[in-house]
């Protein structure tokens, strides 16, 4: 699968708490995954907030995979140019600011999420 090039974009509340969550995901999740983060500030995360695409990819992901180019364009060093994931784990992880927990939800399993709602891993940030 080919995802199409979309404009780079991360909400201000999403980038501050993304790379406390990737790292926990890179000490604690396994070994080869795909993970689509959400921040909420209440207790619910509704199903539309995985973009139909995003929840395309990570559930191709599992399957026969997806083949991604790292743009050539970051203001940094970048490790290779392109990868492919298949037959791997794919979650949705959500942030929840008012209990400062994150969730991680299986993405195949996504129809939305609560803070009450079962998750495959809890941790609190």
């Amino acid at each position: 699968m080919k995802l199409p090039e979309l404009p780079r974009v991360l909400s201000k509340k999403e980038a501050n708490i993304t790379p406390r969550i990737n790292a926990w995901m890179a000490l604690n999740a396994p070994a080869c995954c795909a993970w689509e983060i959400k921040v909420v500030k209440g207790n619910t995360c509704p199903k539309n907030a995985v973009l139909p695409h995003q929840l395309a990819a990570l559930k191709a992901v599992m399957g026969s995979g997806i083949t991604y180019k790292i743009s050539d364009e970051a203001r940094r060093q970048v490790p290779f140019d392109a990868f492919k994931m298949s037959f791997a784990r794919a979650f949705v992880v959500v942030y929840y600011q008012k209990h400062k927990t994150c969730k991680v939800y299986l993405a195949s399993e996504w129809s939305g999420a609560s803070a009450s709602s079962p998750s495959v891993f809890t941790f609190v940030l």
